[in-house]
């Protein structure tokens, strides 16, 4: 009796143990088969990414926000570019691998010279293409071209040029040397000169006044004028071809709250005016905008000739550099 219930407790425990085996060699071979699904997949840029099925659709979404982190041969960076700003994480990433990842998304265009690469370990949020380009090119010069109307993306930016052989483009100083690594993309573009404000009589007179009138007329006419297109416009022809400090100023009054790309063309132009009296108007207006973007314009100007601008640009610079690291901490 107690040898037939010990064989039937071996029994048990055998098939118990044999179930056990089996359970385990199931387990084994489902995680086998799933570690056999990663694969490393190029995307391009030189980047590269580990794929799963979750890892695949996370990356889906990620590229319709614009977001995604990539990996190259010697680093990992995350980008980010949403309604004209670049939110940018890299710890040692080669900066033409993200230079030109940014080129593809917003369609801009790169032209390079040779050993312009360099590994860069950087943290920006939300700011303008401006600064993460100064940020990312610290030490080398190039060159930015600007379109007058932003894309689809926000962005004004449409060719970017690095290195010197690239054909840089720097800031020009007050005594004609140059800011090197300061981009000179604001440049005012070619302007017709012509002034059409309508065919009322006090519209052809006020433009009577603009183009015939007295230093002094040319600037009351300036801040008559109403900013709609053909204002604006008008403000423009005459900002640049007029030389008169009181028409410039005028036109720098007009404008000064107005956040159009070519308003703040004007605003950088004037910050080379010969006349001390509009360049210090301008530096008024960056303070007041607090566009961290045109801080290498301002830093330029602590180089002036005379000292009351060079005092009031190191005052708008460190307001600049304290509003943006402000804004970024």
């Amino acid at each position: 009796m107690t040898k037939s219930i010990l064989n039937k407790l071996k029994l048990r425990l055998c098939l118990i143990f044999t179930v056990m085996i089996f359970l385990f060699l199931v387990g084994c071979e489902q995680q086998s088969s799933e570690t056999q699904q990663v694969e490393v997949i190029d995307i391009g840029n030189g980047a590269q990414i580990t794929k799963t099925e979750s890892v695949s659709q996370a990356v889906q979404e990620g590229s319709n926000q614009s977001t995604v982190e990539r990996t190259d041969q010697t680093g990992r960076y995350s980008l980010e570019l949403s309604n004209g700003t670049v939110t940018l994480e890299a710890n040692d990433a080669n900066r033409m691998t993200i230079i030109n990842d940014i080129a593809s998304r917003i369609g801009m265009k790169v032209a390079a010279s040779n050993n312009v690469d360099k590994l860069v370990s950087i943290k920006l949020k939300s700011v303008t293409i401006d600064v993460a380009l100064r940020e990312i090119l610290n030490d080398i010069k190039y060159r930015a071209d600007y379109g007058e109307t932003a894309n689809d993306m926000g962005f004004r930016i449409n060719s970017l040029a690095v290195g010197s052989a690239a054909g840089e483009l720097s800031s020009v100083r007050n005594d004609g040397s140059s800011a090197d690594g300061v981009s000179k993309g604001l440049e005012l573009p070619q302007a017709t000169g012509e002034i059409n404000l309508g065919s009322e009589p006090e519209e052809v007179e006020l433009v009577q006044r603009l183009q015939f009138g007295t230093a002094e007329d040319r600037a009351i006419a300036v801040s008559e004028l109403m900013m709609d297109p053909l204002g604006f416009d008008a403000a423009y022809q005459i900002f640049t071809r007029d030389e008169s400090p009181e028409v410039r100023l005028a036109v720098l009054e007009l404008i000064e709250s107005e956040d159009y790309f070519v308003a703040r063309q004007m605003v950088v132009s004037a910050l080379q005016d010969p006349n001390k009296q509009v360049v210090l108007y301008a530096l008024g207006i960056i303070d007041s905008h607090g566009d961290f973007s045109l801080a290498p314009q301002v830093e330029a100007l602590t180089n002036h000739f005379d000292t009351e601008v060079v005092e009031y640009a190191k005052e708008v610079r460190e307001s600049l550099t304290a509003g943006y690291f402000d804004s970024n901490e």
